[in-house]
């Protein structure tokens, strides 16, 4: 696929590539206009076109903390090669952040932070309603409750259905309380429920740090939604990577708070977006929904992880959560 990808990569863009290599999750690229990178994307062609239209207006706005797509010849921000969509980037020689350093997380909460509230000054706001947030706590938890039901009844469970079912009802529980404390909350004030531009994958991996200058990358799961969500989701990649140690979750939520105040309505929906168990539905939805093709021994390795560090997660939701 080498020399037929290499060939596509130039029929696309005007750089005169000469070499691809793998290099992890991406390949590469040598051209006589410098070094790119290129990666295999997932998303549809629609939401990849909005994405590089939507960081064109933030660029725009202000916030430069990103390296987006190159534009191929045609206008757009990928191109496809057999049956698969590819992105190219200007290549950046840095690192990834830490999330275990405090200075570290500070800096990528304040990144975050930044991308948000200039969303919010520079580009229209898409609409939303409130109960869009609780509707897909609400799918999440039917799903929970059919997978639960349909393991009880089945006749026949190996190993990991046995330990998923084992796990049901205490995760179950965390679900029902954290939904629960979400509708309330969105039904309790219609103030407060902000969106803006969500990078949606708040991760070490997708931040590049260069010669001082922190970037995001990989804007593949990005759309504009609430920013609570990614708060909540950078919080718990934060919390994961510490123990779950409380003072961590104040550093985190402080040092966002240094670029965009956190309401008074995103404080208290917080502690429930967290309390619901994401990687255990995640887990579930991998295995029943998306039907992936893993191993038991895979399957295995990622609910151990998630149940090895529940003592710790359980007394942080405690600390927020005191009721639970």
């Amino acid at each position: 696929m080498g020399p037929d990808l290499l060939e596509a990569v130039n029929q696309t863009y005007d750089i005169s590539a000469t070499e691809l290599k793998p290099f992890g999750p991406v390949w590469r690229v040598y051209a006589a206009k410098g070094c790119f990178a290129l990666k295999r994307t997932g998303p549809s062609t629609e939401r990849l076109v909005h994405a590089a239209a939507t960081l064109s207006q933030i660029n725009d706005a202000g916030f430069n903390s990103f390296i987006a797509p190159v534009i191929t010849e045609k206008k757009l921000p990928y191109f496809e090669f057999r049956n698969h969509l590819y992105q190219l980037f200007q290549w950046r020689q840095g690192k990834h952040p830490s999330f275990t350093e405090p200075e570290s997380i500070q800096k990528c909460a304040c990144l975050f932070a930044r991308l948000h509230r200039i969303s919010r000054l520079g580009l229209k706001h898409e609409a939303y309603q409130r109960e869009e947030l609780l509707a897909e706590l609400e799918e999440r938890n039917a799903f929970l409750e059919n997978i639960i039901a349909f393991l009880k009844k089945g006749p026949r469970l190996n190993r990991i259905d046995h330990r998923l079912l084992g796990w049901s009802d205490y995760f179950m529980t965390q679900a029902r309380h954290g939904l629960s404390g979400v509708e309330e909350t969105v039904r309790a004030s219609s103030s407060g429920a902000l969106t803006g531009f969500c990078h949606n994958d708040p991760a070490p991996r997708n931040i590049i740090v260069e010669n001082g200058q922190w970037l995001l990358i990989d804007f593949q799961l990005s759309a504009w939604g609430f920013l609570v969500t990614e708060i909540s989701k950078l919080a718990v990649r934060v919390l994961q990577a510490n123990h779950w140690d409380p003072l961590i979750f104040d550093l985190v939520i402080d040092a966002y708070q240094r670029e965009r105040a956190i309401t008074d309505w995103e404080k208290r929906i917080l502690p429930y977006l967290i309390c619901f168990p994401h990687s255990f539905w995640r887990i579930c939805q991998q295995r029943f929904g998306e039907k992936l093709q893993w191993s038991q021994r895979r399957f295995a390795d990622r609910l151990w992880k998630i149940t090895n560090e529940e003592p710790q997660r359980l007394l942080f939701l405690k600390s927020i959560l005191p009721e639970l």
